[in-house]
């Protein structure tokens, strides 16, 4: 499954770029360690064993039914999500903004 992010807005609702269903949907920041993760959406989540290491890459992950639905590595060149929901973002509130980098 694939999302068509769009490059130049300043916050997207998840929501509206997806036609599967999920419950939750996560980011994580450069250095979230891999406990804090399996913490936050409640199971271990392999693919993100290396976030802890990584400072080019927002983590977006989104879940059903205790599982992963879809995950992806947003590069940070053009700008950073922002979290605004600690305990995930639901398919009723999905607007995530996003911090442009000068330039980008």
């Amino acid at each position: 499954m694939k999302l068509n992010w769009p490059t130049a807005a300043t916050e997207i609702n998840l929501q509206t770029l997806t036609n599967f269903n999920w419950e939750k949907a996560y980011i994580f920041y450069p250095y979230s360690s891999h406990n804090m993760i399996e913490e936050q959406v409640g199971f271990s989540l392999d693919n993100a064993r290396n976030m802890s290491h990584r400072d080019d890459i927002n983590l977006l992950v989104l879940v059903d039914e205790d599982q992963t639905v879809y995950y992806a590595e947003i590069s940070r060149q053009n700008g950073d999500l922002l979290n605004d929901e600690e305990d995930g973002y639901t398919p009723i509130d999905a607007t995530i903004k996003i911090q442009r980098n000068e330039g980008g």
